[in-house]
């Protein structure tokens, strides 16, 4: 069970907490800032040349902490240039200059669907862009609209790295490693901000992580803060990565290929031959755990909505095809039970931890509130403000959308929008909280049937892959996620983000490089 070695995850939750560091330091010193970008593309580029899986690593555990992408910046005229954008344009570049071969481009291109359907989608956002300066909707409304789409650009690169479990064993253990990262620094901000005694640190912390759109830190009742970071994605498609891994370790099988080979020793990525004493059981369940307080903390209903889905789907999978027997099937929802209840209260005892003296008055109770508010609460209340004035829009140029940068205008009921200045909260925007409906605006109808078609595509790829005894396992756990995050793109927008857009490409890499047994 390599992939859970402390010694590989401690180093990268190192790693990850000297770029933080770094990133904190020049928050504070500003132009030093731009000197750490410099470094960190310098030392990108290096090992991206050296090999391009190294840079596809960075790309990953950038989307996996970095959020909007600018813990470290750039200042060039009229533009704030983000360590995201350098780092995807170093790899894309070294991937160009080294690995792109014309004649196979053009093989690949006549014969794969996959590929096929990729270049239709990127047309459709292309012509979205052009329809959108035909329709006036501003320059740079249509930039900032469509430049998520630009990640894509890294999507032959990612089918370059991810051609072997190797890969994605190094992957996993830079992704665990991360996530740990990340939902350590979820509890320290729910720590400092339910505690009036750091009040300062908090201070700093705050404008940190608003500044550098890591995440938000907003008021949600009774003294509590939600801590929400976009980046938590990941953090959700990790809890079915775990708890794939969890039944693996319970049948000691892979959960999608219950057969052997013969003469086979290995299965997934794990080896069957070995023996799983309790420290590995409760070491699996202690990150989901960690993972689950995180998506709690959060205070996201869309994530919470992603992981009932994705819980049900794997459910109906278990009972309807893998069936594992009753037992088993008891054991997975005690311990997916007993982990959530854990995690719940987890989350109180940080928030109202004694020492020093909470601020907060965090419970189950305003958990459980939270999750039942679908109407009435400021958020909520604005993102079916939003409804009407979307659907309206997209009666107007259903088949091809009206462009990057389409506007609406709506009543937000979110205090940052409706105060002294705008008492009727009348706002304006290019960005809608509405996924799929964002796509229909853009692209219209056809561009979102060309999406769904190439997201499916990548599902049918992972389906097939279920009945490989290699890639079951990863497969399995990842088309959760990919469900998860579906889900999730109805009331929150990923799949026009790099965050989604990054694991799109992972995915369909993954899924292509054996697509069946």
């Amino acid at each position: 069970m390599n992939i859970l070695k402390k010694n590989k995850i401690l180093t990268v939750f190192l790693l990850i907490f000297l770029v933080e560091m770094l990133s904190l330091i020049s928050f504070k010193i500003a132009w030093l800032s731009g000197l750490f970008f410099v470094l960190i593309c310098t030392g990108v580029f290096l090992i991206t040349w050296k090999k391009l899986e190294y840079g596809i690593y960075v790309v990953l555990t950038e989307l996996i902490i970095g959020s909007q992408g600018y813990l470290f910046y750039l200042v060039l005229p009229g533009f704030k240039a983000s360590i995201r954008l350098g780092i995807f344009l170093i790899v894309f570049f070294v991937w160009l200059i080294k690995y792109l071969k014309p004649r196979i481009f053009l093989n690949l291109l006549k014969r794969d669907a996959l590929v096929q359907n990729f270049i239709l989608l990127l047309i459709f956002v292309a012509f979205g862009t052009i329809n959108g300066i035909i329709n006036k909707n501003g320059l740079t409304n249509v930039f900032f609209d469509v430049n998520g789409y630009l990640y894509f650009g890294l999507f032959f690169a990612f089918l370059e790295v991810f051609k072997s479990i190797e890969q994605i064993k190094k992957f996993l253990k830079i992704f665990i490693g991360a996530m740990i990262y990340e939902c350590t620094k979820v509890f320290l901000t729910l720590y400092l901000f339910s505690h009036d005694y750091f009040i300062n640190a908090s201070d700093l912390f705050y404008h940190w992580i608003r500044d550098t759109r890591v995440g938000e830190i907003t008021y949600a009742g009774g003294n509590f803060f939600r801590i929400f970071f976009q980046s938590q994605i990941w953090a959700l498609i990790g809890i079915f990565i775990i708890i794939c891994l969890i039944i693996w370790v319970m049948q000691k099988k892979p959960l999608c290929h219950p057969e052997r080979s013969e003469g086979s020793k290995t299965l997934g990525v794990i080896d069957s031959s070995h023996s799983f004493g309790m420290t590995e059981r409760v070491w699996l369940f202690l990150l989901l755990t960690i993972i689950q307080t995180s998506i709690i903390i959060s205070f996201s209903r869309s994530f919470w909505v992603g992981a009932i889905a994705a819980f049900i789907i794997l459910l109906g999978y278990l009972v309807f095809i893998y069936k594992p027997g009753f037992k088993i099937i008891s054991k997975i929802i005690g311990i997916s039970a007993s982990s959530l209840i854990l995690s719940i209260f987890l989350v109180i005892f940080i928030a109202n931890f004694p020492i020093p003296k909470p601020s907060s008055e965090l419970s189950a109770q305003l958990i459980g509130a939270r999750f039942l508010s679908f109407f009435g609460e400021a958020g909520v209340s604005s993102r079916w403000n939003e409804l009407p004035s979307l659907l309206e829009k997209i009666k107007q140029s259903p088949v091809f959308g009206s462009g990057h940068g389409t506007t609406i205008t709506f009543k937000s009921e979110d205090p940052r929008i409706k105060n002294e200045q705008n008492p009727e909260g009348w706002y304006t925007t290019y960005t809608f909280e509405w996924g799929y409906l964002d796509t229909l605006i853009e692209i219209g109808i056809l561009g979102l049937l060309v999406c769904l078609v190439f997201i499916g595509q990548i599902a049918y790829m992972g389906l097939k892959t279920l009945k490989n005894k290699e890639y079951g396992l990863i497969s399995a756990g990842l088309l959760l996620g990919l469900v998860a995050m579906l889900v999730t793109h109805m009331f929150s927008p990923y799949l026009n983000h790099p965050l989604g857009i990054g694991y799109l490409m992972l995915c369909a890499s993954i899924f292509k490089s054996k697509p069946s047994d």
